[in-house]
């Protein structure tokens, strides 16, 4: 989730001043809605949990249930604004590293 984690001069988001480290899970910040806003809880359980099932050699089938991390569901989402606003014919370029749910995104 998108806490407010800079306060000890890390990446994550800005601090928001007079405000809690978790305002980002209940409060709109400038473009970005809130984590837990109705918007995105909706976006999240429509596009981004995966579930699935896996048989396993000895026929047992195990039910799976995969939460992709809040930072793709961010990406997206400010992907989609900006091809809304500047059209679609951009070239989006995104660093990832491993281990973060690439192979899942593109399922």
């Amino acid at each position: 989730m998108p806490f407010n984690g800079s306060s000890d001069g890390g990446a994550n988001n800005p601090a928001v001043a007079n405000e809690f480290r978790i305002v980002y899970l209940c409060s709109d910040i400038g473009a970005r809605k809130a984590a837990l806003s109705r918007e995105i809880v909706l976006d999240i359980l429509y596009g981004f949990v995966l579930m699935g099932e896996v048989e396993q050699p000895n026929g047992q089938v195990n039910r799976l249930t995969i939460w992709s991390p809040y930072q793709q569901l961010d990406a997206v989402q400010m992907l989609i604004q900006d091809a809304k606003h500047n059209s679609a014919r951009q070239n989006y370029p995104f660093q990832h590293s491993a281990g973060s749910g690439k192979s899942s995104t593109i399922a």
